[in-house]
């Protein structure tokens, strides 16, 4: 197994090179024609000096690159891959995790899991063992885990090696067994669905249709908020807006967004009650990341900074489709299905710029995410469905 780190020079400096070794051949040509040669003449003309370049472009690290006898590759989350069994945390270079086992107890059922931490005991990433098990977040080294089997939301703290639940296992007096009645041949009962935590780690915002109302159990879709520091778990009042499954997050710790049945966009500061319309096309698709919501329309790609609700819009002249966006200290970057380029958006220069991976015909290029490089880049081969390269690049300001 080999890792591999490669610097690139920027055009500039090739274009200028060669311009420098053109103008050196015709000098060389036309002293050929002289009966003597001037030394002091070629002496006096400074060619040994490389030009000055102003901006060194940005430095390409690989991750990861097939060989015949490199180990198979997979990225396990942004900036964690494994080669053959081993995990690595992506950076300016790959850097080997420990990795531990734990067994579980979540909801009554034995699972396995694996973790994943860096040099600094910091949890990096977490497998399970089966489906239907997610990582919604980790913090603190503290691994909040979704279980759509148990229909629940689980805490891991790393330290204590505790497992604590937090939904409440019944709803307006009804368990969930009870509520399950309620499923039919068009009806089903969703206990949570899409849960988030907020950056302070305090607050968990889910998507639930479980509902009674004078003593009758109904299905009605509905927002819920669990407050971790009181315990206490609640439904908003939406008043007539149905709220949909689509695009419940937070937009910093007191406000979520959200679309609903109308097809709106709103953000509701869940401590004011302030209610408000964001300025988003009610059809296409939306991509959402960080409190940052991007679209396409026509010959421009939209970003709407959702705390501020206040839309920019970014000219671009290539046919640009993506299907996620990764958001990271303010820039905003997104893969093309189309062509396989990269886009990157600094939303603090209102600018946009991109990215061209090399890669062969039957190759293409997928955007994993950020690491604390920059930009983390997969190139697949197609047709056998096989990764042959991994690597990264720096973007605006977060290289460190």
């Amino acid at each position: 197994m080999k890792i591999y780190k490669r610097m690139q020079r920027t055009k500039g400096i090739y274009l200028m090179k060669k311009l420098l070794v053109i103008t050196l051949a015709f000098l060389l040509l036309v002293s050929c024609g002289q009966t003597k040669t001037d030394d002091s003449a070629i002496k006096d003309t400074d060619l040994g000096t490389e030009p000055e370049v102003n901006i060194e472009a940005p430095s390409e690290v690989i991750y990861w690159q097939k060989g015949e006898d490199t180990a198979d590759c997979h990225i396990l989350s942004q900036d964690v891959l494994s080669i053959g069994d081993e995990p690595y945390a992506l950076s300016n270079t790959v850097e080997p995790l420990s990795k531990t086992a734990e067994v579980l107890d979540l909801g009554g059922e034995t699972v396995e899991i694996e973790i994943y931490k860096d040099s600094n005991g910091d949890i990096k990433h977490i497998s399970f063992t089966g489906a239907n098990r997610g990582v919604v977040r980790i913090q603190d080294n503290k691994v909040f885990i979704v279980d759509y089997y148990a229909k629940q939301l689980f805490v891991f703290d790393a330290a204590t090696k505790s497992i604590t639940p937090l939904l409440s296992d019944r709803a307006y007096g009804f368990d969930r067994d009870e509520y399950d009645v309620l499923t039919g041949k068009y009806d089903i009962i969703s206990w949570l669905q899409v849960p988030a935590i907020n950056n302070k780690g305090d607050r968990i915002v889910y998507w639930s249709n479980k509902y009674a109302d004078n003593g009758i159990m109904s299905l009605n879709p509905g927002i819920w908020i669990v407050d971790l520091q009181s315990g206490s778990e609640y439904r908003l009042d939406l008043g007539e807006l149905v709220p949909t499954v689509g695009y419940v997050n937070w937009i910093d710790d007191e406000t979520i967004m959200f679309d609903a049945e109308d097809g709106c966009y709103y953000k509701l500061n869940i401590v004011s009650n302030e209610l408000e319309t964001l300025n988003l096309p009610a059809d296409g698709y939306i991509a959402v990341s960080n409190g940052y919501a991007v679209y396409k329309a026509d010959n421009a790609v939209y970003v709407n900074d959702l705390a501020k609700n206040a839309l920019t819009e970014y000219t671009v002249t290539e046919q640009v489709g993506f299907d996620k966006v990764f958001e990271r200290n303010g820039n905003i970057a997104f893969g093309s299905l189309r062509d396989g380029s990269i886009w990157t958006i600094d939303t603090e220069t209102k600018t946009i710029d991109t990215h061209k991976p090399v890669f062969e015909e039957n190759q293409s290029a997928f955007l994993k995410g950020w690491s604390e490089y920059g930009l983390v880049i997969e190139i697949l081969d197609i047709a056998a469905n096989e990764i042959v390269k991994i690597y990264g690049i720096p973007v605006g300001g977060v290289t460190k």
